[in-house]
């Protein structure tokens, strides 16, 4: 018991050691965490009532509802449904299928989890920053990274990656710290919320074969930090034996890896990759901070605090070089990432006045990017908060069509799967009344067989080709309804004899 009061005390307490002894200051720096629940909450209050969107609705969150009305047995493999679970690990669904058992499902319920999840990376990120170098520098990295637009938009949202970036960078933090409990704990729980997470281990433990090889108690260390590692393995294991997939993912049947591995698909995915991760969202600027440090105090960047970071980067940059790739998947590098510029910015500063200058100013170009249009469709909606923009249009949709349509058969374009009263709405639909059953698996293709009453087509300014109209028009179908938020657009269309003209 002493041992896990400890843990916990670490965790959310243990911010005070060596600070200044005015004790103003003290009793301030205690209250960073409470400060960057606050900031965190405030903030993302407008994501707690939204519904789902896309992979998180279709993967996360029905799979919690499914295991919420199952026992819980089911979670292990080859127990459930191909489309639940998708091949991850059980964690994050066990976590929502229990706090949907005690309270129910909402939409609240499931986003307060995800932003909790997203400030404990957020205070982790302040931690393992202020231990490898002051508290400043943990304050800066932890803003840098909850206003960067990707992680500022995945944090409203239940995904994978936000539970990998989370858990990864507390993990990092307990390893530090030598913190065996701690890191234990959080170790399972990376290495049951996803696969990606594998890289953070493999970091681990090239990391201690580099530098910890002359301690007496090596081997001993390399055993304890590997065995989230190994639990994972085992699962993959069992799964790949029961299923005949180590990632049973439905929509990645043939291999989660590419199949192109010419030099000209390498080099493009390096490009990709580094503009994801450096470039992309202001993060230019930040990387220039980097660039300079490293130029200018090489060895002091690459000394060993700062290696184990860097071989998380670096990991996670070399694996999507062949494994399948959305930018979403890197964000478990952000924390590091935002460490490093930190540790950058705070050396350069004349005086900490303009440091402070520097750091709300990057913050307000993070949040107004968040909210701006993307200028391109390479990398889709879901990297800053346009997405919400889709989830509130289609709400509005889907309270027209009960509203009018509610006896009639629906087809959402381009999302591939039917909208149908009877059974409920579809994953694909981000529907407001919370079902989950039905879903009828079909293609834009049946549209010309006038089987439906109502087509509904969405519209992206940002991907102006999304978008289903012209098959639509072309199978005699007659525009009904348009809803807009931002550059999302709906199209309602309805077939001869269903509209009631008002």
């Amino acid at each position: 018991m002493g041992a896990l009061l400890n843990f916990i005390n670490v965790l959310f307490m243990d911010i005070t050691y060596n600070i200044a002894s005015d004790k103003i200051v003290k009793r301030l720096w205690q209250l960073v965490p409470s400060l960057l629940f606050l900031i965190i909450f405030l903030f993302k209050y407008e994501t707690f009532t939204i519904p789902g969107f896309w992979d998180e609705l279709a993967v996360y969150i029905n799979s919690g509802v499914y295991f919420s009305k199952h026992s819980f047995l089911n979670i292990l493999p080859g127990l459930h449904p191909i489309r639940i679970c998708y091949g991850h690990p059980p964690f994050i669904f066990f976590s929502l299928a229990s706090l949907y058992r005690i309270f129910g499902y909402s939409n609240a319920i499931t986003h307060i989890y995800s932003v909790f999840i997203g400030f404990l990376g957020v205070l982790g990120t302040y931690l393992l920053g202020r231990r490898l170098h002051d508290r400043r520098t943990g304050l800066i990295a932890a803003l840098l990274l909850f206003f960067s637009p990707i992680y500022y938009a995945q944090t409203g949202m239940v995904s994978g990656e936000t539970f990998v970036a989370t858990f990864g960078v507390l993990c990092i933090y307990f390893f530090m710290t030598d913190n065996w409990l701690g890191y234990l704990v959080v170790g399972l729980f990376l290495a049951m919320s996803k696969a990606t997470c594998l890289v953070i281990f493999f970091a681990i433990v090239l990391y201690e074969m580099l530098f910890e090889r002359k301690r007496p108690d090596f081997w001993k260390r390399i055993g304890f930090h590997a065995l989230p590692m190994l639990l994972l393995l085992l699962f993959l294991a069992t799964q790949y034996l029961i299923t005949g997939k180590a990632v049973d993912n439905p929509d990645l049947q043939e291999s989660i890896f590419w199949y192109d591995s010419s030099w000209d698909w390498i080099y493009s995915q390096i490009v990709s990759l580094s503009k994801v991760i450096f470039f992309e969202q202001w993060r230019y600027v930040v990387s220039a901070f980097i660039l300079v440090y490293l130029v200018q105090h090489y060895r002091r960047f690459f000394k060993r605090e700062n290696m184990l970071l860097l071989l998380i980067i670096a990991g996670y940059f070399c694996a999507f070089l062949r494994v399948y790739f959305l930018p979403r998947y890197i964000l478990p590098v952000f924390p590091f990432f935002f460490i490093l510029s930190a540790q950058a910015i705070t050396h350069f500063e004349p005086n900490k006045s303009i440091t402070t200058l520097v750091i709300a100013s990057l913050c307000s170009l993070f949040l107004w990017e968040s909210y701006r249009t993307p200028t391109d469709c390479e990398h889709g909606i879901e990297i800053n908060m346009t997405y919400a923009d889709y989830v509130k249009a289609n709400v509005e949709v889907v309270h027209y069509l009960e509203e009018n349509y509610s006896d009639k058969n629906i087809f959402f374009c381009l999302t591939g799967y039917t909208l149908d009263p009877d059974s409920g709405y579809t994953t694909h639909t981000f529907a407001h009344n919370n079902t989950f059953q039905g879903l009828i698996e079909t293609k834009d293709a049946q549209i010309d067989r006038n089987d439906y009453d109502v087509l509904v087509t969405p519209f992206n300014k940002v991907c102006p080709g999304w978008t289903c109209k012209n098959v639509v028009m072309n199978a005699g179908y007659y525009f009904d309804r348009l809803f807009t938020r931002g550059p999302i657009s709906f199209y309602v269309y309805v077939k001869k004899g269903v509209h009631k003209f008002k």
